[in-house]
């Protein structure tokens, strides 16, 4: 908390992942609802939930409920201060597929339409998939609108080769 009350000026996002997801409660245990709540008091501070989506394998509705869970979490009228600004999805593919492409922009419509992450809900998949673009390129990061119009897919570095990446249009 230091590092992030020291550098005001410099933006955090802190993935919050109590149990490979949020678990089966309405809402976290009493460990994270403290830390949560201190988190989100801090302007620089983006607090996202960690989705697991087993390379697009997972069963679609387990993700979805996983969201779901989340979002529910800013309406938690107990525990003001637990709602994220949006989801981490981990365990993406590294090469496109369409049923993946599929699999995945159906959970950003979910996250973007869901009304508990705020007007612009942050979206983010995991390193694997976007190593070299979260690096060399920021706004690969997040996708603000309704629909993810790209797919950015990143083949990993040879030794002494540079970014080679692709971008694929799906829609």
């Amino acid at each position: 908390m230091n590092r992030i009350t020291n550098h005001p000026r410099l933006n955090f996002t802190v993935v919050i992942n109590p149990a490979s997801g949020p678990g089966v409660e309405q809402g976290p245990d009493s460990n994270y609802t403290r830390e949560i709540t201190k988190l989100n008091k801090h302007a620089n501070v983006r607090t996202v939930g960690y989705v697991s989506t087993s390379y697009t394998n997972r069963n679609i509705s387990l993700a979805l409920r996983d969201i779901e869970t989340y979002s529910a979490w800013s309406e938690n009228s107990t525990i003001a201060g637990l709602g994220m600004q949006g989801i981490f999805l981990d365990e993406t593919p590294s090469q496109y597929q369409a049923a993946s492409a599929i699999f995945l922009d159906t959970l950003a419509d979910s996250i973007n339409s869901d009304t508990g992450f705020g007007k612009d809900p942050f979206v983010s998949v995991d390193s694997l998939m976007f190593q070299i673009v979260t690096f060399l390129c920021p706004p690969f990061q997040k996708y603000p609108s309704a629909r993810i119009k790209q797919q950015v897919f990143v083949t990993p570095l040879q030794s002494g080769t540079r970014d080679r990446r692709r971008t694929t249009n799906y829609k």
